[in-house]
C-alpha cells in the first residue's frame, strides 16, 4: 500500500508540472502573437500614413503647376547630404513623418510607396496593403574554384537597372569590376582570383623602357611566371611599392601552370605573343589599353572563354589564331569594335557565342550573335555556328569581317533590308551558297575572298557593282545568278574579280529580265548582244 501511495503522489506531481509548462508555453505564444500583431499593426499604419502623405504632396504639386505636372517622384534614403545639409532626393524630402527605422526599407518609385527591405514578414504585410515590394537580388562571392569567399548578400532592386561594383577582398581581384543588371536578374556572382606576387618582374623607367637601375625604376612589367605555381592568378597592381603597368612580350609563352588569369585596368601595355601556346583555359583582359601587338592569345589550344574589358575594342591581328577550343567571348566594351586582319578566327571552329552584359549600351547578344543594341547592325557571327542564317528584318548593316573564317555555316540569305555590307565580310569562310538581295552594292571589297567552298551566288536586283576581288580565290564557284537590270559595273582590276575561280560554268539571269540574257551559261547584254561574262574566258 505504501508503494502504491508514493506512485500516486508522483503521478499527481508530474501532471501538475506538465500543466504549468503548458501554461507557460501558451502564455509565451500568446505574448509573441501579441507582439507580432502589434508590429504588424504599426507597420501597416505607418505605410498607410506615408501613402496618404505622398498623395497629398502629389496633389499639392498638381495644384501649384495648374495640372501641368510632367514628372514622377523617385526617392530613396533618409539622411541629409553631409555637405549641403539638404535632403536632396531622400524620402524625407517628401514625407515629413518618415521615420529613420524605415531607412533602406521604404522608398518612392514613380509616385508610389515601395518596400525595399528583405524582412519576409514586412514584405507580406506590404503585399496585403497592395504596396509594391522590390525584387530581391542575391549576390555571391566565389573564388576561382567556386568556393565561397564571402557570405552571400541579399539586396533589393529599386528601378529598372542597377550597377553593382565588386567589393575589394584582400589578396584577391574580381574577374569583373562591376555588373549592371535589370529587373529580370535575381542573382549575380562575383568571382575572384588570388593575386600572385611571385611572378617575375622587371623595372621600367619614365619612358616605359626596362631598366636595372633601381634609382630610375618608376614601375614594373611582368616578365614571366617566376615562382608562381597557382592555377588561378590575378596580376598584382603593385610590386615593391611601384605600380605594375605592363606585361612583357611572350611573358607567359608555353606556360603549363596557369589555367585562369585576370588582367586588371592597372595594365597600360600588353606585348605580343604574351600567352602564345600556353595552357590557359580562361582569361579576363580589362587593361586600359587595346590589344594591338598581335598573337596575344595565339595557339592557346585549351582556351575556352575570353572576357574583353571596357577598353578592348580592337580585335587585333591573329589574336585568337588556332585557339581551337574557344567557345565563348564576353564583350564589355561600349566602343566601336574593329576587327583587324583576316586571321583573327583562323583555326577557331568551336566559337558558339559572343555575349555582352545586359546593361551594355552599345551591344546586344541574341543566340550568341553580336549585334548593335538597337539590332540594326551585325558585328560578329561566331565562327563555330553552322547551318543556314537569315538576317532579322531589323538589321540594315553588316560589319567588316562579320563572318570571317566561319568554317561551319552553309548558306546565307541577305534580305533587301540590308543597306550596307562591310569589306571582307565572308572572307575565308566555308559558305556554300549566298543570296544577296540587299538594297546596296557590294562596295566593301573582298566580300567573298577565299571562300573555297562557295558554289552558288545569287545577286539581287540592287547589285550592279561587282567590286574589287569579290570572288577572288573562290575556287569552287560554279553558278552566278544575276537579277539586276542595271548596267553592271566591273572593278578597275577585272582580272582580280575572278582570279582563282576555275570552276565557273554558268552565269544565269532570272526569267523576264529585260537587260540581260544567258545562253549556254554566257551572260549577254540584250541591247547589243555584247558578252558581259563568259565563264570560258575569264
Amino acid at each position: 500500500m505504501k508503494k502504491r501511495g508514493i506512485s500516486l503522489i508522483v503521478l499527481i506531481v508530474t501532471i501538475i508540472v506538465v500543466i504549468i509548462l503548458a501554461a507557460v508555453v501558451i502564455l509565451t505564444l500568446s505574448k509573441n502573437n501579441l507582439i507580432e500583431s502589434a508590429n504588424e499593426a504599426t507597420f501597416k499604419q505607418d505605410i498607410r500614413a506615408y501613402q496618404d502623405e505622398l498623395n497629398m504632396y502629389i496633389s499639392k504639386e498638381y495644384q501649384q503647376l495648374a495640372g501641368q505636372r510632367d514628372h514622377k517622384i523617385t526617392a530613396t534614403g533618409y539622411e541629409k547630404n553631409s555637405t549641403s545639409g539638404e535632403y536632396n532626393n531622400s524620402v524625407y524630402k517628401y514625407l515629413n513623418s518618415f521615420k529613420k527605422k524605415y531607412d533602406n526599407k521604404i522608398a518612392i518609385e514613380n509616385d508610389e510607396i515601395i518596400y525595399t527591405g528583405i524582412n519576409q514578414k514586412e514584405r507580406k504585410y506590404a503585399n496585403e496593403l497592395n504596396i509594391k515590394t522590390a525584387k530581391i537580388l542575391t549576390i555571391n562571392y566565389l573564388d576561382g574554384e567556386g568556393n565561397t569567399l564571402k557570405n552571400k548578400e541579399a539586396r533589393t532592386l529599386v528601378g529598372l537597372a542597377n550597377t553593382y561594383k565588386a567589393p575589394d577582398i584582400e589578396n584577391y581581384m574580381s574577374i569583373i569590376e562591376e555588373v549592371t543588371i535589370d529587373e529580370n536578374v535575381d542573382e549575380i556572382t562575383f568571382q575572384y582570383l588570388p593575386i600572385c606576387n611571385e611572378l617575375a618582374f622587371e623595372g621600367i623607367d619614365n619612358n616605359g623602357n626596362e631598366t636595372l637601375d633601381e634609382n630610375n625604376i618608376v614601375g614594373y612589367t611582368v616578365s614571366g611566371i617566376g615562382e608562381c605555381n597557382s592555377y588561378y592568378v590575378a596580376i598584382p597592381q603593385y610590386h615593391n611599392g611601384f605600380p605594375v603597368t605592363q606585361i612583357k612580350s611572350s611573358a607567359f609563352e608555353n606556360n603549363t601552370v596557369i589555367k585562369k588569369i585576370v588582367i586588371g585596368k592597372n595594365i597600360k601595355k600588353i606585348g605580343s605573343g604574351v600567352f602564345y601556346n600556353s595552357n590557359i583555359e580562361e582569361i579576363t583582359i580589362d587593361p586600359e589599353c587595346n590589344l594591338t601587338e598581335g598573337n596575344e592569345l595565339a595557339s592557346c589550344k585549351k582556351l575556352k572563354k575570353v572576357t574583353l574589358g571596357k577598353n578592348i575594342s580592337n580585335l587585333t591581328y591573329r589574336l585568337f589564331l588556332y585557339c581551337s577550343s574557344l567557345e565563348t567571348i564576353v564583350v564589355n566594351t561600349e566602343d566601336e569594335i574593329v576587327i583587324i586582319g583576316d586571321e583573327l578566327f583562323q583555326g577557331v571552329n568551336s566559337l558558339k557565342e559572343v555575349l555582352v552584359n545586359e546593361g551594355n549600351s552599345k551591344y546586344k547578344s541574341e543566340n550568341g550573335i553580336l549585334y548593335s543594341k538597337d539590332l540594326t547592325k551585325l558585328y560578329i557571327y561566331p565562327s563555330g555556328k553552322n547551318g543556314i542564317y537569315e538576317f532579322p528584318s531589323s538589321i540594315t548593316e553588316i560589319g567588316d569581317r562579320a563572318f570571317v573564317r566561319n568554317q561551319n555555316i552553309k548558306k546565307i540569305i541577305i534580305p533587301n533590308t540590308i543597306t550596307k555590307i562591310g569589306g571582307y565580310t565572308f572572307c575565308y569562310s566555308n559558305i556554300e551558297e549566298v543570296i544577296v538581295d540587299s538594297k546596296c552594292n557590294l562596295t566593301g571589297s573582298n566580300e567573298f575572298n577565299g571562300c573555297t567552298k562557295l558554289k552558288k551566288v545569287t545577286l539581287g536586283e540592287n547589285i550592279s557593282n561587282l567590286t574589287h576581288r569579290l570572288f577572288l580565290n573562290c575556287s569552287s564557284l560554279e553558278t552566278i545568278v544575276i537579277t539586276t537590270e542595271e548596267e553592271i559595273t566591273f572593278p578597275y582590276r577585272r582580272d582580280e574579280l575572278f582570279q582563282g575561280v576555275n570552276s565557273l560554268r554558268e552565269v544565269l539571269v532570272n526569267d523576264g529580265n529585260t537587260k540581260y540574257k544567258s545562253e549556254n551559261g554566257i551572260l549577254y547584254r540584250i541591247e547589243d548582244n555584247a558578252i558581259i561574262i563568259d565563264p570560258n574566258n575569264l
